[in-house]
């Protein structure tokens, strides 16, 4: 059974949607409504570590790295719609993802950085009461960090 750890409450409806997912295999990034072989989760079929080998990144940051990053930036959306959900720490009783508040950090800095800066974040999940207080601080430290598409390529 594959259990979306946070995505949920019409999120799909807003059009152009990646979520993350558990199922029998582990961990995996994808699209909503998206039958492809690629979509349905990370190559190696892993569930993520706390500390990857060699200090590699983690095999869901390179599924972001490698997939979906790229896919966000080409796309350049004007509006980013968050559905901010911390129920993927490892820390929460509800999924066995294994993230940490600052993976949230960094994935939420990552996704704003492919777009043209303006964004929208709704929490709607986590059920730890310090993994969510951790992860929240931290998501809203990516958004402050992070730098857009239209101010990185306009001339200085």
């Amino acid at each position: 059974m594959t259990r979306a750890t946070h995505f949920v409450c019409g999120s799909a409806d807003l059009g152009y949607t990646m979520m993350f997912s558990q199922g029998p295999q582990g961990f995996g990034a994808g699209y909503a409504n998206d039958s492809s072989d690629e979509s349905q989760g990370m190559p190696e079929k892993k569930k993520p570590r706390r500390e990857a080998p060699s200090g590699e990144p983690r095999p869901w940051r390179r599924v972001y790295e490698k997939n979906v990053l790229p896919c966000i930036a080409d796309f350049a959306p004007d509006l980013v719609v968050i559905s901010a959900g911390f129920d993927a720490h490892a820390s929460d009783p509800l999924a066995n993802c294994e993230l940490d508040s600052k993976d949230f950090e960094w994935v939420t800095r990552e996704v704003i950085q492919c777009s043209n800066g303006y964004a929208v974040s709704v929490l709607e999940g986590g059920y730890e009461i310090q993994s969510l207080q951790d992860s929240a601080v931290d998501h809203v430290r990516g958004l402050l960090q992070a730098v857009p598409m239209d101010v990185k390529n306009s001339p200085t």
